[in-house]
């Protein structure tokens, strides 16, 4: 049964969004937070550089703009996101960090901040950022090959400082991208000046791990070499695409699906829209997105898209059957509470699956309540399917484990 609510749900579509309101632009920099996208800066084909900022609603489809961005208008500047704020650095003009508060709840809601400068040696360009837990990371850019941790835990003695980690296990590189999945970090693409790249990087962000702090090169992104290309994660899946090929013609449109669990990738289908390079590229719960960029005149965008994968079409709460199945909170870190549906006096087996259909978790309880804890720090960020069941019946629910 579990097998076929996962082939109902494996579809993969790309939809056109509402058009970037701003000015059209490439090398404009973006970022997630909750269920609302961020996109600003940039550059126009009459290399106008810009300093606007947007916000996207996920529910409701709608732009809206928001504060400017205080620093010096910039290209090439890398953007992530950590709790309830998202952070710009580097770029074309200027290597300092900027902060913007997303807490709608907070007094500081939709202000900037200044952070401590990314100390890398060169103003840095086209660079690859992201975030892991509360920590944010910045590195290579401008054919160089270091590698920076920001430490965005407010609570923590070294809150707001960089700390050099190992150097690109790739060389000197720019014009890459990369995202993270879980503890780890991925580099791939890109050109060190001559040529242009197709090999990809994990790095291992595990402080327990014994290989803590350094990269393994993995399967080579196939058909041929790009750059200025872009990617998000979903899940526990990366996804690349788009690009300059090898000649640096902004021509490509393929779109490709890296499994970390069998270091494989499948070709997805192909990118809908014109083909475009320096993209921003985010995820926002279960969905990708990618917006503005350069099209083949070398021309500005103002193309908004969504990529729909495995599982996106199921809401939270849809994969139920006639009984209900209550879950809190979802998305969860580490435990997961269970409401049961079914009568005391049952027992009860807790079950999840990952979306290739494998059981990771498995629990029975001899019900005396109606409420479980299910304790689940080990399990790797992403989506799984729950199932619960009792001597006569089963109902299924989907859950997301975040960072």
């Amino acid at each position: 049964m579990l097998h076929l609510f996962l082939a109902k749900a494996n579809s993969q579509t790309w939809s056109q969004k509402a058009y970037f309101p701003g000015q059209a632009r490439y090398s404009a920099v973006g970022f997630s937070i909750g269920n609302k996208g961020y996109i600003g800066l940039g550059s126009n084909s009459l290399l106008t550089e810009f300093n606007d900022f947007w916000e996207w609603d996920q529910a409701t489809n709608t732009w809206t703009q928001i504060a400017d961005f205080p620093g010096t208008a910039r290209v090439g500047a890398v953007g992530f996101s950590i709790d309830k704020k998202g952070y710009v650095a580097t770029g074309d003009t200027s290597n300092s960090l900027w902060e913007w508060n997303g807490d709608t709840t907070s007094q500081n809601y939709n202000t900037w901040t200044r952070k401590a400068d990314f100390p890398g040696i060169v103003w840095r360009t086209f660079a690859v950022g992201f975030s892991i837990g509360k920590k944010g990371y910045v590195g290579i850019g401008n054919y160089q090959s270091d590698f920076w941790e920001w430490d965005g835990d407010t609570a923590s003695p070294t809150y707001n400082t960089w700390s050099r980690k190992a150097d690109f296990g790739g060389g000197p590189r720019g014009w890459a991208t990369g995202f993270s999945i879980g503890t780890k970090g991925y580099i791939g693409t890109g050109t060190d000046g001559s040529y242009f790249k197709n090999d990809f990087w994990e790095w291992d962000g595990d402080t327990s791990s014994p290989t803590y702090d350094t990269w393994t090169r993995k399967a080579d992104m196939p058909e041929g070499a790009r750059s200025n290309d872009v990617s998000f994660s979903i899940g526990n899946k990366g996804y690349i695409g788009l690009g300059a090929d090898s000649n640096g013609f902004y021509t490509l449109h393929d779109f490709w699906e890296w499994n970390p669990l069998s270091n494989t990738w499948l070709k997805k289908t192909d990118y809908m829209g014109t083909s475009i390079a320096r993209v921003v590229g985010f995820s926002i719960n279960n969905k990708g997105y990618i917006g503005t960029g350069a099209n083949a005149n070398y021309n500005g965008t103002k193309d908004f898209w969504e990529y729909c994968d495995t599982l996106c079409n199921v809401g939270t709460n849809e994969m139920q059957n006639s009984k209900s199945i209550n879950v809190y909170p979802n998305p969860f870190v580490n435990e997961l509470y269970i409401l049961t549906p079914f009568p005391q006096g049952n027992t009860i087996e807790a079950a999840l699956f990952d979306v290739q259909g494998h059981c990771v978790y498995k629990k029975t309880y001899n019900s005396v309540t109606n409420t479980y804890v299910l304790y689940l720090q080990e399990l790797r960020s992403g989506i799984y399917i729950l199932r619960l069941s009792n001597n006569k019946e089963s109902v299924y629910n989907k859950v997301l484990k975040g960072i």
